[in-house]
């Protein structure tokens, strides 16, 4: 009851605070785009059967990339080109119960060593949309971001749905990617397929590779 007290209190604060600064906190612009987004992939889904995943561009072993517009080149060494300021973002619309942890970490060291150092944040999708993934595509144009999902051919129900968990989270993953395109980010999206760990695994050679290959 006193951790229910607490969390009341504070968030009455947060409403309080937020009309002195004139901010409205329930507004969430950045939430809600790539929740209409994946509501959009999910009803296609439903009319189809399938998903509607952006064309691959390019192949690391079995995974498929699909890049965003602001990535003219269509190459991991194009998209990890940074510019002083920049961050790195690695959503991972993944299990987070801990097994992908390790690969997960591989490919973030990868990628901060391969965008010069930069900070690179690891998320696990969906959770981070209310929290980093505001920050994504409300502030400054100044992230470069990998999104990785699974592809299984056997989803887990959900009872009364055309679909299942697994295409419920790999809808998301994709609403997420249009939401960042349509605000103009540097972005990959990683399909795996087969042996996630094993291809974790080549992404983070390849984003190494990708990155050693500027310099």
């Amino acid at each position: 009851l006193d951790l229910g007290a607490e969390f009341f209190r504070w968030e009455f604060a947060t409403a309080v605070l937020g009309h002195c600064m004139g901010i409205d906190p329930f507004d969430q612009p950045d939430v809600q785009s790539a929740k209409d987004r994946t509501k959009a992939v999910l009803e296609a889904l439903a009319k189809t059967g399938k998903l509607p995943e952006p064309p691959s561009q390019a192949k690391v072993g079995a995974a498929s990339l699909s890049f965003s517009s602001a990535c003219p080149a269509k190459e991991l060494g194009a998209l990890l080109a940074a510019k002083p300021g920049d961050y790195g973002a690695l959503l991972a619309y993944l299990p987070s119960e801990g097994e992908f942890d390790e690969p997960l970490d591989e490919l973030r060291r990868a990628m901060a060593e391969a965008l010069g150092g930069a900070a690179v944040q690891l998320g696990y999708g969906p959770r981070y949309l209310h929290s980093t993934g505001q920050l994504h595509k409300g502030g400054g144009n100044n992230g470069v971001f990998i999104l990785v999902m699974r592809e299984k051919e056997t989803p887990l129900p959900i009872a009364g749905s055309p679909y299942g968990f697994e295409q419920l989270v790999a809808a998301q993953a994709i609403g997420d990617f249009q939401a960042l395109e349509a605000a103009g980010r540097r972005a990959v999206l990683i399909r795996l397929s087969g042996d996630a760990f094993a291809a974790l695994e080549k992404a983070a050679d390849a984003v190494l590779g990708a990155g050693a290959a500027r310099k």
